[in-house]
């Protein structure tokens, strides 16, 4: 959690926020995106899985996970503000997806 200003800041990363911000004035909380990519996460990336994927898409911050159960989990999260159409593939299949802006999918598959 971080305030409005994305403070405390105690160095590494320069443009980082919390997963939520406190308004130091008002007590507010609000949920910023890398929450909702985190209850993603948590909901379907399952102890012991390992990451297999990432891609560099601009403003499409993604990755994939193998769980111990062999399934597979990819997470997007589209930080655009327009809707982004991606495609995923695997083993010779594909689909696409279009995403809202400021959105995040999971998808789950074996």
């Amino acid at each position: 959690a971080l305030d409005e200003n994305h403070g405390p800041h105690t160095g590494g990363c320069g443009n980082c926020r919390g997963v939520v911000t406190i308004d130091s004035r008002t007590g507010t909380i609000t949920r910023n995106e890398e929450y909702y990519a985190l209850a993603h996460a948590s909901r379907f990336v399952r102890p012991g899985a390992r990451r297999i994927e990432s891609n560099l898409l601009p403003r499409l911050d993604n990755v994939a996970f193998r769980n111990p159960d062999g399934s597979r989990v990819l997470v997007v999260l589209n930080a655009d503000s327009s809707a982004r159409t991606f495609a995923v593939r695997e083993r010779g299949r594909s689909f696409s997806y279009t995403l809202a802006p400021g959105a995040v999918v999971t998808f789950r598959w074996r």
